[in-house]
C-alpha cells in the first residue's frame, strides 16, 4: 500500500514540472516524459525544377507546388510554379513537426542564356 502512494506523489510531482516546463509537450518524448536530449525533429527535403513566369513580369511572385511527382530513389519531387502576387500568410513553424526544405531548380531565361 505504502508503495502505490509513493508512486501517485511521484507521478503528481513530475506532472506539476511538465506543466512548468515551456518546452514540454505531452506525447513526446519517451512516454510523454522527460527525455534525456533534447527533441530535433526529422529533416526533410523536397525536390522540383521551377516553371517560371514570364520574362517581362512585373511586381510580386511567389512559389507553389503544380503537382507531386513519383519518388526517385527514395526523394520526392515536386513541379514547382511562380504564381503572380504575394505569398499566402504561413501560420507559425511548428518545433515538434518535421522541417521541409524545397530544393528548386531554376532554369534561366533564355535572354541570360546568350548574355555576354
Amino acid at each position: 500500500m505504502e508503495v502505490i502512494t509513493k508512486m501517485r506523489s511521484i507521478a503528481r510531482r513530475i506532472a506539476r514540472l511538465e506543466a512548468l516546463s515551456p518546452d514540454f509537450q505531452p506525447g513526446h518524448g519517451r512516454g510523454g516524459r522527460w527525455s534525456r536530449g533534447q527533441f530535433h525533429p526529422p529533416l526533410h527535403f523536397r525536390y522540383g525544377n521551377l516553371r517560371r513566369l514570364p520574362e517581362g513580369h512585373q511586381g510580386e511572385r511567389h512559389v507553389e507546388i503544380a503537382k507531386y511527382l513519383p519518388a526517385i530513389n527514395g526523394q520526392e519531387w515536386v513541379e514547382f510554379v511562380e504564381v503572380p502576387g504575394p505569398g499566402p500568410n504561413q501560420p507559425p513553424p511548428d518545433p515538434w513537426l518535421p522541417t521541409c526544405f524545397n530544393v528548386i531548380f531554376v532554369e534561366p531565361y533564355p535572354a541570360q542564356l546568350n548574355a555576354p
